[in-house]
């Protein structure tokens, strides 16, 4: 959805009830192109869940950190954290679970949380992918603090069953991202482990 200007920010968040669900690094070989004047972005990018006030429509905003800063403070909400899956990354720029409004005191079931990285990990590599996409429904079940602390059975299955239907292996996307970038070491240990107990069919690796 197009916001090109702060006054017209304004008029969105007048009009429609915003959020921000997700702030990811731009990888090498990925384009997103931003809502705020169809431009390329090339850092990090933000997406916003737009619902409109009468009527319920949605609608979605892509863009840059700059714009994201504007819409977050019109609509009194921090920042999302960024998620990074390159080597060498500040505190700043930890997985975004880590430090996710209401889950940062909860302990999380070690295999939520690595299927939750892999998640990351997977809309990093499709890049811009429709907040409607089942991705963000698995995402924003995972988060749910009231869940934390259990086994993502349901969860894994969707991921699993996503990665089928893309052809690919996690381990077939850590490999594509790491001939132009520098990606951190992400574990599917647990996960497998955990699918293997239910079915023979995985696509993790």
């Amino acid at each position: 959805m197009y916001c090109r200007t702060h006054e017209l920010r304004l008029k969105l968040c007048d009009e429609y009830e915003i959020k921000p669900i997700g702030r990811f690094k731009l990888l090498n070989g990925r384009t997103v192109v931003s809502d705020a004047g169809d431009m390329d972005i090339t850092d990090e990018y933000i997406i916003f869940d737009c619902i409109l006030r009468k009527g319920g429509q949605r609608e979605t905003i892509y863009c840059g950190k700059y714009v994201a800063e504007d819409l977050c403070k019109i609509i009194n909400c921090p920042m999302p954290p960024l998620f990074n899956p390159l080597r060498n990354t500040s505190k700043s720029n930890k997985s975004e679970h880590q430090n996710k409004k209401g889950t940062g005191n909860l302990k999380w079931n070690p295999i939520r949380k690595q299927l939750y990285d892999i998640l990351l990990v997977i809309i990093s590599y499709l890049g811009n992918v429709e907040k409607e996409s089942v991705l963000f429904h698995i995402k924003e079940r995972l988060e749910n603090p009231d869940y934390i602390e259990y086994y993502p059975k349901g969860e894994v299955k969707s991921v699993n069953t996503y990665l089928k239907k893309m052809d690919m292996t996690f381990q077939n996307i850590i490999d594509e991202l790491s001939k132009t970038n520098n990606i951190r070491d992400f574990q599917y240990d647990l996960v497998l482990e955990y699918l293997l107990k239910q079915t023979n069919d995985q696509h993790f690796c």
